[in-house]
């Protein structure tokens, strides 16, 4: 059963969300806390099993903005800013929020009575801590989503360094998958950029229609499958498997990446074995899903 994302995902301790109130398993959450910049010592509230210092959270721009729980918009953080922890060794964990893009966006659009009145008690009374000064990033939504990415990126580069012991091209559109042994995920790239013009493939189309191809990089090159819809699943020696868009998960940009890095993501899809060595990268994958999982009714 250690394979099994699943299985592992709901094994985890269950926490309950300081913004909705939802209790569920922590892997559908993430873990937030304060770290204080290392510049100015401001507590910064973060994703602590994500990044676990400002310094890793640096994507989008300079580390030194945020937005301060005492305004409503967004407030430049200077280094002459006083110090709010009193040790620039102290952090504080324990507030878990749902891992969902829509739960963070939430939050940054709080006022700050509201986002104050969230945090746990134990923050607001910690004798080191100006409640009134943690900083919440406006952006924390995609700054997350980015590091999600990266989570994700790394670890296909990973196992396409361990070789096809672990993930493989695959020919021939659904159909070839079938053709591996212990397939676990299969990965939708979609065709090559400048042969995908004009295609006719709508997002949510039924993914079980699909073209028989042939197993030849020239068929895979002129016939393509259609987007998988979010939560696609398929039929695989009588279990079923999950299918990840990768447009839609990493976005063009990063796919165009992955296609550059190895000849193993230039094809239309990916196939990643049933492997414990290929566990965390299928955990990365269905928390990446999940983050940008949109409400059941659109």
């Amino acid at each position: 059963m250690a394979y099994y994302v699943v299985a592992q995902a709901l094994a985890t301790p269950v926490r309950n969300c300081f913004v909705t109130g939802i209790r569920l398993p922590d892997y559908f959450h993430l873990d937030s806390g304060l770290t204080p910049h290392p510049k100015t010592g401001v507590p910064w509230h973060l994703p602590q099993n994500l990044a676990t210092s400002c310094d890793d959270i640096e994507i989008n721009g300079s580390s030194d903005e945020g937005t301060a729980s005492t305004a409503t918009n967004a407030v430049a953080l200077t280094a002459t800013t006083n110090l709010s922890l009193r040790s620039a060794n102290i952090s504080l964990s324990g507030a878990h929020i749902l891992a969902q893009r829509r739960c963070l966006a939430l939050v940054s659009a709080m006022k700050a009575r509201e986002y104050l009145g969230l945090l746990p008690r134990s923050w607001k009374e910690d004798f080191r801590v100006d409640a009134k000064s943690i900083v919440w990033r406006e952006d924390m939504d995609t700054l997350v989503l980015e590091i999600l990415r990266k989570k994700v990126i790394d670890q296909l580069r990973w196992l396409m360094l361990k070789g096809s012991v672990y993930i493989v091209r695959c020919y021939g559109g659904s159909e070839g998958i079938g053709a591996f042994n212990q397939a676990a995920a299969a990965l939708w790239l979609g065709q090559k950029r400048g042969t995908d013009e004009g295609a006719n493939t709508e997002e949510g189309a039924c993914f079980s229609e699909m073209s028989t191809a042939e197993s030849e990089r020239e068929t895979e090159r002129t016939q393509t499958t259609q987007p998988p819809p979010p939560y696609a699943m398929l039929d695989y020696k009588g279990r079923h498997i999950p299918v990840y868009n990768l447009r839609t998960l990493l976005g063009e940009e990063h796919v165009l990446h992955l296609r550059n890095s190895s000849e193993t993501f230039r094809g239309e899809m990916v196939v990643i074995k049933h492997k414990n060595t290929t566990t965390n990268a299928q955990m990365w994958l269905w928390k990446l899903m999940g983050y940008l999982a949109e409400d059941a009714d659109g």
